[in-house]
Formats: C-alpha cells, sequence, structure tokens
C-alpha cells in the first residue's frame, strides 16, 4: 500500500456537517465532502485501474489518466463513494461524541468529479436516562447448595473419559467406545477393579466413601494418563478434595488411591 493510500486511512477528512434531531433518539446528519478531496480520491483509484486495465491502443500501466476515468467513471465513482462515506461517517459520529446503534442509514448521494461529495445519513441513538443514585443499592450473593449426587455424577462421567485416554496412552490401537461401552473389554483391569469401589451401596455412608473412592480413581487415571501423554494436569486435585470436604466428609479409615 502507499504512502498517499494510508493517508488517506488514517487522517480525518475535510468536510461540512449539519446534524438535525428528528426525536430524542433519532438524529440525520448531512455531510458535504470537498471537492478537491473528492478529486484527489478519483485520481487515485483512477491509477489503480490504470495499473490493471488493458485499453486497446496502449500498453498495460500505459493510458492517460483521462482515458482510464471516461472508460471505468461509474466504477471509479463507486469505489469513491464507497471508500469517502463510511470514512467520513465515522468522522462526523466521533467528532460528535454520538454513538449510533446500528449502521446509519445513508441516502441521496451525489458525487461528481470537480464537485463535492454529498450525502444525508439516518441513524438512532440509545436514550438517555438517569439511573439514580446507586450508592443505595445493596446486593447480596445468593447461597450456592452443591449436591452430593450432582458432585458424583460428574466425577463419574470424567472418570468414564478418562479411561478411555488412559487405555489409548497405553495402547493408541485400543477398541474404545464411546460412553463407556463395553469398557469391561478395553479398560485397565486395575481401573476397573477401583471402578467397582466407586460406586455405593443404598446408604448414605456408603454414597460419600464411593464418592471419594471416584475422586481417588479420577487423581490416578488423569495423573498416569497424562504422563504417558507427556500433558500437563489441568486439574488441581488438591484443591478438589479440599472443596469436596466442605461437603461430606471422606469416612474412609485411609484412601485406597489407584495405581
Amino acid at each position: 500500500m502507499s504512502t498517499e493510500a494510508r493517508s488517506a486511512e488514517v487522517d480525518p477528512i475535510q468536510m461540512k456537517t449539519e446534524f438535525a434531531d428528528v426525536n430524542e433518539t433519532r438524529k440525520n446528519v448531512r455531510v458535504e465532502i470537498p471537492s478537491d478531496v473528492v478529486d484527489a480520491e478519483i485520481d487515485r483509484i483512477a491509477r489503480d485501474y490504470s495499473k490493471k486495465a488493458r485499453i486497446p491502443g496502449f500498453r498495460p500501466g500505459k493510458a492517460p489518466a483521462r482515458v482510464i476515468k471516461q472508460r471505468f467513471k461509474d466504477q471509479i465513482l463507486h469505489d469513491v463513494a464507497h471508500d469517502l462515506i463510511p470514512r467520513a461517517m465515522d468522522d462526523a459520529l466521533r467528532e460528535r461524541g454520538v454513538e449510533p446503534v446500528d449502521t446509519p442509514d445513508v441516502r441521496d448521494v451525489n458525487i461528481e468529479e470537480g464537485r463535492p461529495l454529498t450525502f444525508t445519513a439516518s441513524f438512532d441513538t440509545v436514550p438517555s436516562f438517569d439511573p439514580g443514585d446507586l450508592t443505595t443499592i445493596s446486593l447480596q450473593r445468593p447461597a450456592v447448595a452443591i449436591d452430593e449426587d450432582a458432585v458424583n455424577g460428574a466425577l463419574k462421567r470424567s472418570v468414564v473419559t478418562l479411561l478411555g485416554w488412559h487405555a489409548l496412552s497405553v495402547d493408541p490401537a485400543a477398541s474404545v467406545l464411546e460412553a463407556g461401552r463395553g469398557l469391561e473389554r478395553w479398560a485397565d483391569p486395575g481401573a476397573l477393579s477401583s471402578l467397582e469401589r466407586a460406586y455405593a451401596d443404598y446408604d448414605l455412608r456408603d454414597v460419600a466413601r464411593a464418592l471419594w473412592e471416584t475422586v481417588d480413581l479420577f487423581d490416578g487415571l488423569e495423573g498416569e494418563t497424562a504422563r504417558r501423554l507427556m500433558l500437563e494436569r489441568a486439574l488441581d486435585v488438591a484443591e478438589l478434595r479440599e472443596r469436596l470436604a466442605h461437603i461430606v466428609r471422606d469416612p474412609r479409615p485411609r484412601a485406597t488411591l489407584w495405581p
């Protein structure tokens, strides 16, 4: 991109603007861009066309600007408007300190070489409002109750996923199926043994025990799988244990961490 093109993109456009309030939120703006700015943009785009256009009787890139402007007049004027109008709208709104809620509706575009480019745009703004004294408002965070079954279920699903990753880390050709189907055929025997202990009988103490067995199994599976695949462990198991201890105490005499 040429220095001239970069300057045209960065420098604010010199123009005249007239804003009018249709109502509290609807605004109109009429914009007039001076002819010298328009002509400079026409010349720049015409030069770009000249580099690519094939005109009979002229070598590529050697056709006079007058010929290029005549032959590609409509396309050049379209490109000039397409370039100048959005930039002019951005500059006008920024200078006015106005932020529309949607893309302005542009109409009544007039553009010719040697004449100013004029157009009108309409847009909506966010209505002003007074939120009042916010210091009088107090917020309270509601207590969040974490159910043992929810924690247990989430851990069980994660353990089944980890069993598959663990099996693949041991044997990349292992026939692992989704959702733990047929895991007795492809999962590690030691992990399966621990998985049996991770399911509870129908009493509250054994539910707690099974939950902590699941945590141990998850910890062991994740650690060994991460080592085999040379990955970092994503879960802070120590923090998980600390949080879980606030929900349900570990009733086991000692942990049965696998493996």
